[in-house]
């Protein structure tokens, strides 16, 4: 959503942004988003998953 909104031209600016600029934060944004998950997907899958689900 904050990606799309980089579309949008700035009524302050009163232009959009160039194209490298839109293509840098849709990189960033799938960079970040993939390092945030990389810490519990790494502890997920150290797991055991039967002994996870198990029910008291």
């Amino acid at each position: 959503m904050e990606t799309s909104s980089g579309l949008r031209p700035n009524p302050h600016v009163g232009d959009r942004p160039t194209p490298t600029f839109l293509v840098s934060i849709t990189i960033l944004t799938t960079l970040a988003a993939t390092l945030a998950a990389l810490p519990p997907a790494t502890l997920a899958a150290y797991r055991d998953p039967v002994r996870a689900l198990r029910v008291p």
